[in-house]
Formats: structure tokens, sequence, C-alpha cells
């Protein structure tokens, strides 16, 4: 989240993607507005190209959710 709020400009959102780790696993971090703030671990999954091409896009869906106010989904996988 640390990240994320640096990152931030005023009024503005703010994103950290990191990953993947030596455990695979990856994290997104959002600081927006109207105090709103997310921090969630993603997928596990090697590092490669496509990985992070993945993270990104991710991390775009979840900037599109934090506008909307729709932070969950009927799409999202099932924890």
């Amino acid at each position: 989240m640390g990240l994320a709020e640096y990152v931030a400009p005023p009024d503005g959102i703010g994103i950290a993607l990191t990953g993947p780790f030596n455990d695979s696993s990856t994290f997104i971090a959002l600081c927006g507005p109207r105090n709103m703030r997310l921090v969630k671990a993603g997928r596990t999954y090697q590092d490669a190209d496509y990985v992070r091409s993945w993270l990104a896009i991710q991390g775009l869906d979840w900037i599109r959710r934090m506008v909307l106010g729709q932070l969950t989904s009927p799409a999202d996988w099932k924890e």
C-alpha cells in the first residue's frame, strides 16, 4: 500500500503491481480518492512476459472497478 500511496497523484489513483516472487505470488495495491484502498493477493504465477501483461490488465480492471465503485463482480474467482 505504501508504494501505491507514494505514486498516487492528488485526487488520482496510485497503483502498485508486484511479483511474481520466489513463491510465485503476486500482489496489487490501489490508493485512490475518497479514502479508497485495496490490497489484494493475486494468483500465483512463475515469471514470464505474459504474466507481467496479465498483471497489468488485472491492475487496469481494478482501477476500472475502483472508479465505478464496484470492487466485487460475479465473475471474480472464488477464494
